[in-house]
């Protein structure tokens, strides 16, 4: 039972690392083309330094879960993370995006149902248009295919991590190599 918790928990952590190394770089994105509070541009070397740390303890944190799972795979080559993790994990940071913005206007859609008065007094909407409730319903809807466009975007991301069973190969699983020969 505990190596069948800790296999899982290990798996867990990987997805967790998976999911918060495109946030990272998202962080490190606003941290060099972020600006100051009189809108010139300043590279706050704090969320920059802070994002490659961060970075660096997850993907040796993921190597070494990938490891102790039993996949001793080499770290990826440069190239394959210019061409592959980089731009997955920016599809990723925007699936992230998307999904979160699409909890929010669910959120939204269920209060302007809930409680169509304030909801409508707080929103501007302006009269003849269409009733409150309807439009939370229709704000529920659109919140809905954001959170699974989301979802989508974001698996690209974590199939990168997926492990792959190797092939039995051995006699012993009952598979006789030498029955039928002559």
């Amino acid at each position: 039972m505990g190596r069948k918790f800790s296999r899982l928990f290990r798996r867990f952590a990987m997805v967790v690392y998976g999911l918060t190394l495109p946030l990272c770089l998202l962080v490190l994105f606003v941290g060099v083309a972020g600006g100051d509070s009189e809108g010139q541009h300043q590279l706050n070397w704090g969320l920059i330094l802070g994002s490659i740390l961060a970075m660096a303890v997850l993907v040796w944190r993921l190597r070494l879960n990938r490891r102790a799972l039993g996949d001793p795979a080499a770290v990826p080559t440069v190239r394959r993370l210019l061409l592959v993790f980089i731009p997955l994990g920016i599809v990723a940071v925007a699936g992230v995006l998307v999904a979160v913005t699409g909890v929010v206007w669910v959120a939204l859609g269920i209060w302007l149902v809930a409680d169509p008065q304030d909801g409508q007094s707080l929103l501007y909407m302006p009269a003849g248009t269409f009733d409150a409730r309807i439009s939370g319903v229709v704000l529920v809807f659109i919140g809905l295919v954001c959170v699974a466009i989301g979802a989508v975007l974001s698996q690209f991301f974590l199939r990168l991590f997926r492990r792959r069973r190797p092939e039995i190969t051995s006699p012993d699983n009952g598979t006789d190599l030498e029955a039928g020969h002559d």
